[in-house]
């Protein structure tokens, strides 16, 4: 359960913060919280990725060059983002809600998404690499 718990606290709070925002008008009254949103989105899965494999991808990942747990990182991230946005497709389809007002917010959100990724996995990555280098 901890473990469960240090995966997925963040990407909980994001989700729960995103759906709460609309209550308080954050996404209409600035423009920036979008993208705020969606960095941090990737950030939180990019985290996520990162505990799930400290704890159950031991032994196979450590064997992965840095450079394709990067590559690997920002795709997964990028993954979640592209089922995010068919999330939001699906509820102006059904609900007709307004979440995807052109193609151009979409392909802003998958951009951000991927930024967080980038952001999050490569200072990951440079800090475990600069840790070992230490030892």
């Amino acid at each position: 359960m901890k473990k469960l718990l240090e995966m997925m606290w963040f990407p909980i709070l994001v989700v729960t913060f995103n759906f709460s925002s609309p209550a308080i008008y954050l996404y209409a009254n600035f423009w920036i919280f979008d993208v705020i949103m969606h960095t941090l989105g990737g950030i939180a899965i990019a985290n996520m990725l990162f505990i799930y494999l400290k704890y159950f991808g031991k032994n196979w990942w450590k064997q992965i060059p840095s450079h394709m747990q990067f590559v690997f990182s920002v795709s997964f991230v990028g993954l979640f983002g592209i089922m995010w946005e068919f999330y939001e497709f699906l509820n102006d389809l059904f609900y007709k809600t307004h979440m995807q007002p052109s193609i151009a917010d979409t392909m802003q959100d998958l951009f951000f998404d991927l930024v967080g990724a980038v952001i999050f996995t490569a200072i990951y990555l440079f800090f475990r690499q600069h840790s070992r280098s230490e030892k």
